[in-house]
């Protein structure tokens, strides 16, 4: 297990229910105490290729899987979980504790931010050391196929999906549209696009997602790691 030493809630009036689009529907995994679950299997990438399927996955917590969400991810054949909540939310909400012992591998890498532009952009500088043992836990074989989550699986969860997606070649239009399909599940996973543009910048502002990585302490040796596992060409 690793230790590594929420959200400001939105105005929901008025928000509208938002329609996914088919790709990312496409990609939905049905659970039913799970409600933000997808997988970014088939994700188009540059070079005529794409995401590798059945290998990542991205949820909400785990708090309310039921018998058959269980049965569900082993059928997946879920290996390891990745946890980004901080400890007081694992110990009210924590995942359903006889779901673990499943798993070959738990890991826990805490992190938070704030709810803005400005806040996205600083949350991977803040936990520089989460983010480049995320990026290693992606460049091991053995780890897949996983899954990742915080506690509605949209903002921490959201940044670690957008810059896996940067890293393996998706354009910025595919990156946006998974991170703004949490809003087809409830008001609860409400998202701006302007959040996620804001940690995007940040990565442009450092010349690139390998100049991004490499200032965040991720080797170069992980990043080719995670391109050959997960690029999958058609």
């Amino acid at each position: 297990m690793h230790r590594f030493l929420r959200l400001p809630l939105v105005l929901w009036l008025a928000i509208l229910p938002v329609a996914s689009s088919p790709l990312s529907e496409a990609r939905r995994v049905p659970l039913q105490g799970v409600r933000n679950a997808r997988e970014l299997g088939g994700i188009p990438l540059a070079g005529q290729a794409h995401v590798r399927p059945g290998w990542v996955y991205r949820t909400n917590s785990l708090f309310a899987l039921t018998d058959s969400d269980m049965t569900r991810l082993q059928q997946l054949g879920i290996r390891s979980l990745i946890d980004f909540r901080l400890d007081w939310d694992r110990i009210k909400h924590p995942d359903r504790p006889d779901y673990l012992p499943r798993l070959a591998h738990y890991f826990w890498l805490p992190m938070t931010l704030n709810t803005t532009p400005a806040g996205y952009r600083k949350m991977p500088d803040e936990y520089a050391e989460q983010i480049r043992e995320l990026f290693h836990i992606f460049a091991q074989s053995e780890n897949y196929p996983l899954l990742y989550h915080c506690a509605e699986g949209k903002d921490r969860t959201g940044i670690a999906t957008a810059l896996l997606l940067e890293l393996l070649g998706a354009d910025r239009e595919q990156i946006v549209d998974d991170y703004m399909a949490s809003l087809a599940n409830g008001k609860k996973f409400y998202v701006e696009e302007a959040w996620i543009r804001g940690l995007l910048e940040g990565v442009d502002a450092a010349g690139g997602i390998d100049n991004y990585l490499d200032l965040h302490g991720v080797p170069r040796e992980d990043r080719e790691a995670i391109r050959r596992l997960l690029i999958v060409r058609d």
